[in-house]
């Protein structure tokens, strides 16, 4: 990258797209692979930047088995050009990378497909080769894919109950028992309090009991006393509230606009760091929902509707607040909030929301859960 100037210094973005065959599944014209922020440039200075980016990673997912494999991430057989440039307008063509037959990248099982029936709308492509948008039915529910039933199949096995014989959770963290030993004293309501958390906001278990979204862990006394200490989470993505004063940060949509993820990684370390000085245990944060339609009312929390900046973006910012000793959740869902309806096929939640948190747990595996 050079700066063809003679007068200012200034940064810029190089972004990395791939056309991939359109095949059986259709495919967008161009999809984001990766990208990276320069360095400030000095008018005349160059900078060389490096983007890798995994084959695996231009997978589509066939949630109906048109590739004759249902279930599952494939990369059909074609050219998947390649694009470099500052936007996915000006990106030109830079290399072509060809596969020969088609690949199974990753073979899941169904879950949480959806039972009402829809239509969706896909890509298509044109007698003159051109992509023209075309309508197909959305694949719902199989009588075969029994969630519960799995669930159910693949749960741990129980752990029997002891009764309290003395072992305190530093003990787990020493070495000297292990997690089973330790839950296996638990009584059936130490262990429904762990599963719940408090009962709602300001927990005044909890500092700043005022600003807090709820507290988990240890919400019993007997809890404590085996030293699982009460926990605190507190909202939200732009900023923490965790006391009577706190930072307010840009919006997730205009920290993503920065595609500057060592930015966001070094501000989330700030916000981390003031909010482990005001006794916050958990940030409710990064907030990694997709933007799928403008009315969306939650739409300013998250970053961008493409799944591979959000999850880079979210990545970042679980580094920067998990150094600073911020726990971070794995993400959040709302349902029915104001009775939105809100649907989505098995491709495009895994194609979109999946593939941003699962770039999230690649990058910077969360240091806890939050559903």
């Amino acid at each position: 990258m050079t700066n063809t100037g003679d007068t200012y210094s200034g940064k810029e973005v190089v972004e990395v797209y791939y056309a991939a065959p359109q095949g059986k599944l259709g495919k967008p014209a161009r999809a984001l692979a990766g990208y990276a922020k320069t360095n400030e440039i000095a008018p005349g200075a160059s900078q060389t930047v490096k983007i890798s980016v995994p084959t695996d990673n231009m997978a589509s997912y066939d949630d109906g088995g048109k590739t004759g494999h249902d279930s599952a991430w494939v990369l059909e057989a074609g050219d998947y050009d390649i694009y470099v440039g500052n936007s996915v307008r000006t990106a030109e063509k830079t290399g072509t990378w060809k596969l020969d037959e088609l690949k199974v990248v990753e073979q899941l099982e169904e879950a949480s497909a959806p039972h009402q029936a829809f239509d969706r709308t896909v890509a298509a492509e044109a007698e003159d080769g051109s992509l023209t948008v075309a309508k197909e039915a959305a694949p719902t529910v199989t009588e075969e894919a029994d969630l519960a039933a799995r669930v159910l199949e693949n749960l741990p096995e129980a752990v029997e109950q002891t009764g309290d014989k003395g072992i305190k959770l530093i003990d787990v963290y020493n070495g000297t028992n292990t997690m089973d030993e330790f839950i296996a004293q638990l009584t059936v309501e130490e262990l429904a309090a762990l599963a719940r958390g408090d009962w709602g906001k300001n927990s005044s278990l909890v500092p700043p009991s005022k600003e807090n979204a709820s507290a988990f862990g240890g919400m019993l006394a007997s809890l404590r006393e085996k030293g699982v200490t009460a926990v605190s989470a507190h909202d939200g993505p732009a900023g923490p509230r965790a006391g009577a004063a706190g930072t307010g940060l840009p919006i997730g949509t205009m920290l993503a606009c920065t595609w500057n993820d060592p930015l966001v990684e070094k501000l989330c370390y700030y916000s981390g760091c003031e909010m482990v000085t005001s006794s916050g245990d958990v940030w409710l944060a990064p907030g990694m929902n997709i933007h799928r339609d403008p009315l969306g009312g939650r739409n300013f929390e998250y970053y961008s509707e493409d799944p591979v900046i959000t999850g880079q973006m979210g990545a970042a910012a679980t580094r920067g607040m998990q150094k600073a000793g911020t726990g971070i959740p794995e993400s959040k869902r709302e349902g029915r909030r104001r009775r939105g309806n809100g649907r989505a096929g098995h491709r495009g939640a895994a194609g979109s929301h999946g593939y941003g948190e699962k770039g999230r747990w690649k990058e910077r595996l969360p240091h806890n859960l939050y559903r």
